[in-house]
């Protein structure tokens, strides 16, 4: 197996990156950053929050849906943006930032009206 030049590790680099995926799968892990923190793992979980912001905004788009979700929309796409400038610059604490993602996705779970939080007595079954 030849290997990649170093023109084209970093294109193959940049790809990964781009599409969300961690830069684990590519073995370019540094050793002991390659947790849930590492900067891959960080732009993988930024990828899926846009995923799933993108989701919920299409869902609001198709049903008939009170201006204050919108507004609240908004403001969780104004907090992913803001997320992905301090990533971009390298000025964030990974576990600060991870948690940050976290709340984000629990805010657009809220804004979609997902059942399970419509009536959180009827989360677990009855035995």
């Amino acid at each position: 197996m030849t290997s990649l030049s170093t023109k084209h590790r970093l294109l193959v680099t940049l790809m990964y990156l781009a599409s969300g995926w961690p830069l684990s799968a590519l073995g370019l892990g540094q050793g002991d950053n390659e947790g849930e923190f590492s900067p891959g793992m960080l732009a993988h979980k930024l990828h899926l929050l846009n995923c799933q912001f993108e989701l919920t905004e299409s869902e609001l788009t198709t049903r008939s849906v009170a201006e204050s979700k919108l507004m609240e929309l908004d403001q969780v796409f104004t907090d992913i943006k803001r997320l992905e400038a301090e990533f971009r610059r390298g000025r964030y604490y990974p576990d600060l930032l991870d948690e940050q993602i976290v709340i984000a996705r629990e805010k657009l779970r809220l804004i979609a009206g997902d059942p399970r939080q419509a009536r959180p007595d009827k989360q677990w079954p009855l035995f």
